[in-house]
């Protein structure tokens, strides 16, 4: 598991609340550098850990590689 930074972990709450909250739509963004693909890894991590059904759609093949080697 990855260590997060205190700020990774407030975006992260406050993704999950918006979830919560039934948000319809949530955008989380961040700088390059900022850990995106760690939090939204966390958050797939989170809700598979409650047996939720979990959809991580990204538009290019390389994109899908990196985060393949975040998920592992």
């Amino acid at each position: 598991m990855i260590n997060l930074l205190p700020d990774q972990n407030e975006s992260i709450d406050k993704v999950t609340e918006a979830m919560r909250r039934r948000v319809k739509y949530i955008l989380l963004q961040g700088a390059t550098g900022s850990g995106k693909s760690v939090m939204a890894g966390e958050i797939i991590r989170r809700s598979v850990a409650k047996e939720k059904n979990v959809w991580f759609v990204v538009p290019r093949r390389d994109l899908l590689r990196q985060m393949g080697e975040v998920f592992n």
